[in-house]
C-alpha cells in the first residue's frame, strides 16, 4: 500500500507540473539555492494553492471574507498545521502572480488582490516592527495602525469599521500631539490620518461593490447555476462522453464559454478534476451525484455509467 500511495502522489504532482506556473513554483521549492528551498512539500503546496485559487475565483465578490479566510484559516495537511509567516508570504506572492493578468480586466479580482497585498504588507511590517520600534519614541497605542487593523477584524461589518476609523481619526487630529515634536507614522512614512483615510476609502468601495447584488460566499453559484466545481464535472463528463479530441486548453475555453467561469481556472484543474475527492470525499460525492442526476434526466445512460464507475457504484 505504501508503494501505491507514493505512486499516486507522483502522478498527482506530475499532473500539476504540466503547467508552467506550478513548475516554476516546484523549482523554487526544490532548488537548493532558492530562498524558498523546502518551504513546502511541492505536491502539498500545489493542492492547497489550486483549492485556494479556485475559492477566490468563485467568491471574488466577498473580499472581506476571503481576506479573513486567508489570514485565519490558511493551513496545510487539511487544517492540522498552520502556516508560518514565511510560508504565508510565499503563498500570497504566488496568488498575486496567478491573478496578475486577470486583475487588469476583473475589478472584483483586483479588489481581492489588494486585500492579499495588505496581508502581505502586514507580514512585512510585523517582521520589521522590533527594530523599528527601537528607533521611534513611545506612542499612544490607540494610534498604532497595526493594532487598529487588528481591532477592525473584530467589528461586525465594513460600515462599523468606517465609523470606528472616522471617530479615531477625529480623536487623533484633536489630540495634542504637538508636544512630542513628531507625528505618528507607519513604516512607509504615511501619517496616521492618511492611513485612516486610505482604509476608509477602500472600505467604502467594498461596501458599494457588495451592495451591487453579490451572492453569499458559501453559495459559490451563478444565478440559477451550479457551483464552479459542479460545472467543471458536468463539462468534463460531457466532453469525455463525446470523445472530444481537443487539449485541456480548448476544452477549458469551451467550458468557460458555456458557464461563464474562468477559462484559466478550468484549464489548470482539467487534468486533476477529482482533486476535491482527496480534500473532502463527502462534498465530492454530493457534487458527483448532482451532476449524475442531470445526465440521467437527459436520458444519457452512458454518461451515468461513466460517473457511476468513478463513484464505485
Amino acid at each position: 500500500m505504501a508503494k501505491r500511495k507514493g505512486k499516486d502522489q507522483t502522478e498527482a504532482l506530475d499532473n500539476f507540473l504540466q503547467y508552467k506556473f506550478y513548475h516554476d513554483a516546484y523549482e523554487e521549492l526544490t532548488d537548493k539555492d532558492s530562498r524558498y528551498f523546502e518551504l513546502f512539500a511541492p505536491l502539498e503546496f500545489c493542492q492547497v494553492f489550486c483549492q485556494m485559487a479556485d475559492m477566490i475565483e468563485n467568491n471574488k465578490a466577498k473580499p472581506t471574507a476571503l481576506s479573513r479566510q486567508l489570514k485565519n484559516n490558511l493551513t496545510l495537511l487539511y487544517g492540522e498545521i498552520p502556516l508560518t509567516d514565511e510560508q504565508r508570504q510565499f503563498f500570497y506572492y504566488k496568488l498575486l502572480d496567478w491573478f496578475e493578468n486577470v486583475r487588469r480586466e476583473d475589478e472584483q479580482i483586483d479588489i481581492c488582490c489588494r486585500e492579499i497585498e495588505k496581508l502581505q504588507k502586514n507580514l512585512d511590517v510585523a517582521a520589521r516592527q522590533p527594530a523599528a520600534a527601537a528607533r521611534q519614541p513611545a506612542q499612544d497605542n490607540r494610534f498604532d495602525f497595526e493594532k487598529v487593523k487588528q481591532h477592525l477584524e473584530t467589528l461586525p461589518d465594513d460600515k462599523a469599521r468606517v465609523l470606528y476609523l472616522d471617530e479615531l481619526k477625529t480623536e487623533y487630529e484633536q489630540a495634542d500631539t504637538g508636544n512630542t515634536g513628531w507625528e505618528v507614522l507607519d513604516w512607509g512614512g504615511i501619517s496616521f490620518s492618511k492611513q485612516c483615510d486610505l482604509e476608509i476609502k477602500k472600505l467604502e468601495r467594498r461596501i458599494k461593490l457588495e451592495r451591487s447584488g453579490s451572492k453569499p460566499i458559501s453559495k459559490e453559484k451563478r444565478a440559477k447555476g451550479g457551483t464552479h466545481y459542479q460545472n467543471l464535472l458536468a463539462m468534463y463528463y460531457m466532453l469525455h462522453y463525446l470523445r472530444a479530441d481537443g487539449n485541456a486548453t480548448s476544452k477549458a475555453k469551451f467550458a468557460s464559454f458555456l458557464t461563464g467561469f474562468s477559462e484559466h481556472t478550468f484549464r489548470q484543474q482539467w487534468s486533476t478534476v477529482h482533486w476535491k475527492k482527496d480534500k473532502d470525499g463527502v462534498a465530492w460525492e454530493d457534487d458527483m451525484k448532482i451532476v449524475r442526476s442531470f445526465f440521467r434526466e437527459l436520458g444519457l445512460p452512458e454518461v451515468v455509467k461513466i460517473i457511476d464507475n468513478d463513484l464505485n457504484f
